[in-house]
């Protein structure tokens, strides 16, 4: 099989989005998006016999991912907790507060990023179904953007497997539920 030509030469991520999983899909865009990082898991073994490496054994059991952007969306936020804001007020005094309680469950989500190549093509990696485990973050620095981040594992739905690296020919939209 021959290497394709498009997809190849990768450069930023131009999309970011988080899609709920069952039920009536929601989709939400993570604005100025930032960065979407995949780390496979393996497990595996080596038998050893006669001071050598015989045989090695590894397989991807799932996987590590980070998600950060440089804007909050309390839909995305929602997506990704599975809490839901509150909106109160009437407008100029309106407030819209998320309200994350000890002991909350965290659902299982969709993300998927974009990059553009250097031709006309993109590329998109699509994790079918992610959970946040850790490094819910949002910085607020002085002199600084606020960003926000999000450690997530990844894991096979069944269907789709644990990741799909898309190479489009042509740039297209990330996928919507």
């Amino acid at each position: 099989m021959a290497n394709q030509t498009f997809g190849k030469f990768i450069f930023g991520m131009s999309d970011l989005k988080v899609t709920s999983i069952g039920g009536s899909p929601t989709q939400e865009d993570l604005d100025a998006a930032m960065e979407l990082t995949f780390r496979p898991r393996f497990r595996g073994g080596t038998l050893e016999g006669d001071d050598a490496d015989k045989a090695v054994v590894s397989f991807i059991t799932g996987g590590e991912c980070t998600v950060s952007a440089g804007s909050i969306s309390d839909a995305a936020i929602a997506i990704i907790t599975g809490v839901a804001p509150t909106l109160a007020g009437i407008s100029p005094n309106q407030t819209n507060t998320i309200q994350i309680d000890a002991a909350q469950r965290m659902p299982y989500f969709e993300v998927a990023g974009k990059a553009l190549d250097e031709g006309s093509g993109d590329v998109h990696i699509i994790l079918k179904k992610v959970k946040l485990v850790g490094g819910f973050e949002i910085s607020m620095k002085d002199g600084e953007y606020v960003t926000n981040g999000f450690e997530l594992q990844a894991v096979d739905d069944g269907s789709n497997g644990i990741i799909q690296i898309v190479q489009n020919e042509t740039a297209a939209a990330l996928p919507t539920p």
